[in-house]
């Protein structure tokens, strides 16, 4: 269990859900101390939750994709993902000498375009799109991938440590994308 003060400042207590691996908010047991091992739970290192939330959001634009278009990739990746990030997952992958699965060459910018794109949209909207932000675009809901996503060239690249305001972005988005997957897996 780990303890941490949420974007107002209120402490929140959050726990492993170990079917999903995935982050939960749960209540503070009485008595508890969380400070002994927070770190082994919920690692605040500059890189692990950035690329689990890389990880995370790749596998369930794919999983969407193959739902929608069908498990070849021929279908999933020609019909669901627009040619300008095929063409640059392809060229990224042609001067890789390990030739992963092209969406693995794909970045957050990359699953922002997949998932507003005009076709997929409608299939995305419900996991991205709140009833109550039905009158928000498209492009205002999902930008906190972009940011996302240059919080990541910031540890991958310029590797320095994130903040304790970027830190706190990146767990809100890690729940915000644990609650998308499992909402996912609900329907």
């Amino acid at each position: 269990m780990r303890k941490r003060r949420n974007s107002i400042g209120q402490e929140e207590f959050w726990d492993l859900d170990p079917q999903m691996k995935l982050f939960e908010k749960k209540k503070a047991p009485a008595g508890s101390v969380f400070d002994d091992h927070p770190q082994e739970l919920f690692p605040r290192d500059k890189s692990s939750l950035v690329f689990q939330i890389n990880k995370l959001l790749r596998e369930f634009t794919k999983a969407k994709l193959v739902e929608l278009y069908g498990a070849d990739e021929t279908k999933w990746w020609l019909q669901g993902v627009p040619e300008n990030v095929r063409l640059k997952c392809a060229k990224n992958r042609e001067s890789d000498k390990e030739r992963y699965e092209l969406i693995v060459y794909a970045n957050f910018v990359d699953y922002r375009t997949i998932i507003i794109n005009k076709k997929n949209w409608k299939h995305f909207r419900p996991y991205f799109q709140s009833k109550e932000e039905s009158s928000v675009s498209k492009e205002k809901v999902t930008e906190w991938l972009i940011k996302v996503g240059e919080l990541r060239n910031i540890v991958a690249h310029v590797k320095r440590e994130l903040a304790e305001e970027e830190v706190n972005f990146i767990e809100d988005c890690y729940e915000k994308l644990g609650n998308i997957v499992r909402q996912s897996t609900t329907r």
